[in-house]
């Protein structure tokens, strides 16, 4: 037996994977695992036949790409074997009369984006942070401040090659979707956090290069919601954030506030024909005094949205946008920094512990029940993105769902034997 796993298994595993196993000294923490050991498949074959070997030996695994949101999820159980997607990087093809592409789960975003602008698109995955690959972007389903204008991932998404936990390769949907009748399972997996199966390859849609962009920003005071909202239904609006100021002050890229220093920032990307930029940013100087913003503002707000205090806590929320004004204002009194999105009506929020409070578990209690009754007086949902180390398995991160039930039956569908992230998903499953 080497590095704590059978040698029958690793060599079932080397042999699936047609190459050598990483050993990892000492094991790596990865959501509340410590992973031990990590194949890299470099293709879905090889893929299909490790996932296979895992479910034949009941060896839960840890599904692995850049790593860059690890922190969303609930904590693994009992893995200690990790499968990379990096090797399955690549773009297969890029079709720039009919803007569509085909690549590889463990190709990187950048180097995604960078092709598909060469050939004139823009492609409409915008996750917040920086690096990052397809497949995770696509397992995660998270959407940074442009989600307004390039819409949810799933609506990128017209196909996926997946392998599921009984190393099956299925496909389903391709680069052309028709409509017809039945389940559409390619927006089943996105989203699911590598728990139903494995994303290998994806076919994508991909959205035209806007004529003009422009960005701007105001300071506004405290009856801004309103004001946002109506910037956010602006024809060429793709991205409108509104932030605390205190939060702005923290944040590299967002430069100084126009016209004074006032209790909220709006931000706010505009894009399309120049006419209709144009004449929405003239409606927003005459509205809220905006002004032009430094071209790196709509990064400094993706790059926000993966901020974490080094002690505290961060909630994302989703509700009607009619409810959002009702949260913003449970999670201001219980202490929180936001940032809000009014359409589709998001809130991120930050709560920051003092060294005491830190030490403190009634704190931690307190900034729950925050997050809670914001999520309860919006009638919305919230996901409970960083916790303190110590707290993690603590609750369910994402709150409970009124789909749990449905969501287990998927799971037993299509992992009965918990060999895909167990734990990770909503209801720990």
């Amino acid at each position: 037996m080497s590095g704590g796993l059978p040698d029958d298994l690793r060599g079932r595993l080397e042999d699936a994977a047609r190459g050598p196993l990483h050993d990892i000294e000492p094991p790596r923490s990865h959501q509340g695992a410590a992973v031990e050991l990590i194949v890299e498949p470099p293709d879905a074959e090889a893929l299909g036949a490790v996932v296979a070997v895992l479910e034949a030996a009941r060896r839960p695994a840890a599904l692995l790409g850049a790593g860059t949101k690890a922190w969303l999820g609930n904590p693994l159980r009992d893995v200690r074997v990790g499968v990379s997607t990096l090797g399955l990087a690549g773009i297969d093809e890029l079709d720039e009369a009919d803007g569509v592409v085909r690549a590889g789960a463990g190709t990187r975003l950048e180097d995604l984006r960078d092709q598909v602008a060469a050939a004139g698109w823009l492609l409409p995955i915008d996750p917040p942070g920086r690096g990052g690959t397809l497949g995770g972007a696509l397992a995660t389903a998270l959407v940074g401040p442009r989600r307004l204008g390039l819409g949810a991932t799933r609506d990128a998404v017209l196909g996926l090659d997946t392998v599921l936990a009984d190393g099956a390769l299925v496909r389903c949907g391709a680069r052309v979707v028709k409509n017809v009748t039945g389940y559409d399972m390619a927006k089943l997996y996105v989203g699911s956090l590598g728990t139903l199966g494995v994303i290998e390859r994806a076919w994508l849609r991909l959205c035209a290069v806007p004529e003009s962009t422009r960005v701007l920003h105001a300071s506004l005071d405290a009856d801004a919601a309103p004001q946002a909202l109506s910037a956010a239904r602006r024809l060429t609006a793709r991205a409108v954030a509104l932030l605390g100021e205190p939060l702005t002050r923290a944040v590299d890229g967002l430069g100084d506030p126009p016209r004074g220093d006032r209790r909220y920032r709006l931000v706010v990307e505009l894009a399309g024909d120049a006419p209709a930029t144009d004449r929405d940013a003239a409606w927003l100087s005459a509205e809220v005094g905006a002004e032009e913003a430094p071209a790196t503002a709509i990064e400094a707000l993706r790059d926000l949205q993966c901020f974490a205090f080094p002690i505290g806590v961060r909630a994302r929320l989703h509700a009607l946008p009619s409810g959002v004004p009702d949260a913003v204002a449970a999670l201001e009194r219980g202490g929180a920094r936001v940032m809000v999105c009014p359409e589709p009506g998001s809130v991120t929020a930050w709560f920051e512990a003092g060294l005491d409070e830190g030490e403190d578990p009634w704190w931690l209690d307190r900034v729950l029940g925050v997050i809670d009754e914001a999520r309860s007086v919006a009638r919305g949902e919230a996901v409970v993105e960083v916790l303190p180390e110590s707290a993690r398995g603590r609750r369910d991160v994402f709150g409970g769902s009124p789909a749990l039930s449905l969501m287990r039956s998927l799971k037993d569908r299509f992992d009965p034997n918990g060999i895909l992230n167990p734990g990770r998903f909503v209801g720990s499953i």
